[in-house]
């Protein structure tokens, strides 16, 4: 598969976490009327974090290279992507400790 191949799939998997995954657990506050402080906090943080995810990986499409006929990203974002992705136990951790402590 090319490289333009592999940016497709990446945008597809964007568009999934950004956009459709929040709209579906905000879905009862837009169209149903009700309000968005009733939303459950796991909600808000499960859209979080899938717009963050969404967000590495529209950036790894971005910066999706091809190097002597290896598909890579490039080094400098890889520092950055694990950064995040380390950040992401953490946020759980305190969804989890918001969600325990009400």
């Amino acid at each position: 598969m090319s490289i333009s191949g592999y940016k497709t799939i990446i945008t597809m998997f964007t568009v999934v976490l950004v956009i459709i995954i929040p709209l579906a657990l905000f879905s009862p506050a837009i169209f149903s009327g009700i309000s968005f402080f009733l939303i459950s906090e796991f909600a808000f943080y499960s859209s979080v974090i899938s717009f963050v995810l969404g967000i590495m990986f529209f950036i790894a499409a971005i910066l999706l290279t091809e190097e002597n006929k290896k598909r890579v990203v490039a080094a400098r974002f890889e520092t950055g992507m694990e950064a995040m992705i380390l950040c992401i136990p953490y946020i759980i951790y305190l969804a989890i400790k918001q969600l325990v402590t009400k």
